[in-house]
């Protein structure tokens, strides 16, 4: 594949954002993974890939990405509960009821 010249951050997450709303998931992930290759750092391409793994079945793998996610911005509150569901599916129940009490947590605190 031929190295796709750099975009701004924004135009990646809002690309990744129509391909989700689109449910286009293989072309999601691909996508992901070179918005990824270009911001180390995006916590948009981290989610966007996520949760493409997650559409495709591939509960385990998508994990790692909602933690990126969650590590490069903590009220990462989507993030959460995508990972919360995934732990759930896995039936890593005590572990997705932390992930859904820090949602809970994120939004009290974006109330005051």
């Amino acid at each position: 594949m031929a190295e796709e010249e750099k975009k701004p951050i924004e135009a990646w997450e809002k690309e990744l954002k129509k391909l989700a709303e689109a449910e286009e998931w293989e072309r999601l992930g691909q996508r992901a993974d070179i918005c990824i290759e270009q911001y180390p750092e995006s916590k948009a391409g981290y989610f966007f890939r996520g949760n493409a793994k997650v559409s495709l079945s591939l509960y385990k793998e998508a994990i790692p990405d909602f933690d990126k996610a969650i590590e490069i911005k903590d009220k990462n509150k989507n993030a959460y509960m995508y990972r919360g569901i995934v732990k759930a599916s896995l039936e890593k129940y005590e572990d997705s009821i932390l992930d859904f009490d820090k949602v809970i947590e994120i939004d009290e605190s974006s109330e005051a």
